[in-house]
């Protein structure tokens, strides 16, 4: 049998035809089910796309091309995971918001890299209402934060 495509899995076997009235149903069957196997297992392994941030007052994502911008996502054991650098033109402290399904049930606090001052961390807590919120350092006109740290699970 030829190799398979990984991009469209079993395609010559979904067409696979037979003379036999009761084989070619139970082909058939095993096609349908081998299909459905591929569709529960795909999410195993491709993860959600990432998904950009909405941001909190004077929050928005770093100005530097080289490094990615905050965005989020969640993978099939349900872990929201986070990445980008986000910077503050103003002294508020929630970053970000995240939608619901996206929150944990409990605060989690987070050290991540940051730049401001002579600061090259911060302590970032995720709130159980979804507020993605810089705690230390104190927010100043020009903090940027790594949220690449975060990774928590969520209840189903």
């Amino acid at each position: 049998m030829p190799r398979q495509s990984r991009t469209s899995p079993l395609p010559d076997v979904a067409r696979a035809e037979v003379s036999d009235a009761a084989t070619q149903r139970a082909v058939t069957a095993i096609v349908t089910a081998i299909q459905a196997i591929v569709a529960f297992l795909r999410p195993f392994k491709e993860p959600e796309a990432w998904r950009p941030m909405t941001y909190g007052a004077n929050w928005a994502g770093t100005t530097l091309t080289t490094l990615a911008q905050p965005a989020f996502r969640k993978d099939a054991m349900n872990t929201v995971m986070l990445r980008g650098w986000a910077a503050c033109s103003g002294t508020a402290t929630s970053i970000a918001i995240l939608p619901i399904g996206y929150r944990p049930a409990l605060r989690l606090s987070f050290a991540c890299p940051a730049v401001s001052g002579t600061n090259q961390y911060a302590r970032i807590d995720v709130v159980e209402d979804g507020r993605v919120v810089l705690v230390a350092p104190t927010a100043a006109a020009a903090v940027e934060v790594s949220l690449s740290n975060i990774r928590f699970s969520v209840e189903a």
